[in-house]
């Protein structure tokens, strides 16, 4: 089984600026697939930028229609990126990781140790399930 390739992807996001973040974010995942990048991981709030102040009506869901940008270009350059955004958890407003599956699917991981500062607007999250994909196995933290 080949190990899959990563990338980390260097986005700069502009503040609350969600839909000039997705292009950016569109831009990457193209660039991605033209070098055979399994995985490409985007820093923590990449979506919306870290705007605690604007992090509640900057919230996402899974099948947030503004994703599915994002999940269609995963999907058809058979890659996995992991971008994020806060997403309204159970208890409350959480540091989110969306996980864009290269099947189009979307999980989300929520962050569980928050950072001096990020509380609030932020609650702790409850992590999520391991990342698999061929030739890997990891888990987000």
């Amino acid at each position: 089984m080949p190990s899959p390739t990563l990338a980390a992807a260097q986005s700069v996001s502009v503040p609350g600026d969600l839909a000039a973040n997705l292009r950016t974010h569109l831009d990457f995942i193209a660039a991605a697939a033209e070098t055979g990048v399994t995985l490409l991981l985007f820093p923590e709030l990449s979506l919306t930028g870290y705007e605690p102040t604007l992090a509640a009506a900057l919230a996402l869901e899974p099948a947030d229609i503004r994703l599915l940008p994002l999940r269609e270009a995963c999907r058809a350059a058979g890659l996995t990126a992991v971008v994020g955004a806060p997403v309204q958890g159970p208890t409350g407003l959480q540091i989110g990781a969306l996980i864009l599956g290269a099947d189009g699917s979307c999980r989300v991981h929520t962050k569980q140790y928050l950072h001096p500062g990020e509380a609030p607007p932020f609650v702790p999250g409850s992590g999520g399930e391991p990342l698999e994909l061929p030739g890997f196995k990891g888990a987000l933290a």
